[in-house]
């Protein structure tokens, strides 16, 4: 099988969670500019079909956000962990403690609204800022995000590429893969955990914890066992692993 880099063979027996951005789609300046390849859709709507639907999408956008990029209800645990959909098509659920949260963004908004490359993304139970187009300032806006939410024990920090989000306390990757396994069509499988950032590392533990696969795309530090390259190389290993399920089943 072609383009696996050293990856174990695909086994229908698996429960496929997929970040987005960075892993399935290239990050683009601001989250609303990140483009689809086409054909993914499809393929993704295939391979959940494969497995039985057993395919999630884990990230920390809203579910909604990722649905209309991809234009298809995948399930799914959104905003780290905070949202879950358990079967394709659901209703989500949005498990929120973000008591506070308004408060931490009102003292927040006119600390950053002098910069137009500063980037307030709000979520029905947190909000990330980004400030990719403004690198330069990447302590001081840790630091503002720190004493915004410093008194209100129920939110924390989760910091990533060039961001910083304020989410409920206990939320993430992780937490989110362990909802979905809880029920079928994710229980019983062993859990394979496609991400690219420091966010996605609480995923990685939980999978390998559970004797799964961990898969980090790109550089940088990482407790996940194997690599891909890009979202390119992603792609590849995805159609790779769809035709190797379509020639299993033929046989």
């Amino acid at each position: 099988m072609s383009g696996l880099d050293g990856l174990p063979v695909p086994s229908r027996n698996w429960a496929l969670f997929l970040d987005f951005d960075g892993t399935l789609v290239d990050l683009a300046p601001k989250p609303d500019l990140v483009e689809v390849p086409a054909g993914l859709t499809g393929l993704l709507q295939k391979l959940s079909t494969q497995l039985d639907g057993a395919l999630a999408i884990v990230t920390g956008r809203e579910l909604c956000d990722v649905d209309g990029f991809l234009r298809l209800m995948l399930p799914g645990a959104g905003i780290h962990g905070a949202e879950l959909r358990r079967k394709m098509g659901d209703a989500t659920i949005v498990m929120d403690d973000s008591r506070g949260l308004a408060d931490v963004i009102a003292e927040l908004e006119p600390l950053i609204a002098g910069d137009p490359r500063l980037i307030l993304q709000l979520k029905s139970a947190a909000f990330t800022l980004h400030y990719r187009l403004a690198p330069e300032r990447e302590t001081e806006m840790r630091d503002l995000a720190a004493r915004a939410v410093k008194g209100h024990e129920n939110l924390e920090l989760m910091f990533g590429k060039m961001m910083v989000e304020v989410k409920p306390k206990g939320a993430d990757k992780g937490t989110g893969m362990e909802r979905l396994m809880q029920a079928p069509p994710f229980s019983t499988r062993v859990p394979v955990f496609i991400g690219d950032d420091i966010t996605d590392e609480d995923g990685f533990k939980f999978v390998k914890n559970h004797a799964g696969l961990a898969i980090k795309v790109g550089d940088g530090t990482s407790s996940a066992d194997h690599r891909l390259s890009s979202p390119a190389a992603v792609f590849e290993w995805l159609m790779d692993m769809s035709a190797y399920f379509e020639r299993k089943s033929r046989r």
